[in-house]
């Protein structure tokens, strides 16, 4: 079911907030589980998602996601690689290449 889910996300062009952070305990196991996506958001407003550690009767952490507020402010660049230009890369990194083999 993991593969069809990525399937997904990557068909529909979607992006992940959820960050690995473990949002399922039960007993001594804990694991990231829960998946927030979204699609188009993060180009139009700010997205703060966090996950709370709250006794909620549950065994799923809370997770409160913020559309259009301030985050931590720090952002992280991801690569594109569908759209990459892999002339240009080639070219940059044909000499720190054949310095790496030298």
């Amino acid at each position: 079911m993991g593969d069809v889910l990525v399937e997904v996300i990557l068909d529909n062009h979607m992006e992940v907030l959820s960050d690995g952070t473990h949002t399922y305990h039960k007993d001594d196991y804990s694991a990231a589980l829960d998946l927030t996506v979204v699609k188009g958001l993060q180009k139009l407003y700010p997205i703060k998602w966090t996950v709370l550690d709250d006794d909620i009767n549950s065994d799923h952490s809370p997770i409160p996601t913020e559309v259009g507020v301030s985050g931590s402010g720090v952002v992280t660049l991801r690569k594109d690689w569908s759209n990459m230009d892999w002339h240009k890369y080639e070219e940059q990194s044909a000499e720190v290449l054949v310095e790496l083999l030298e």
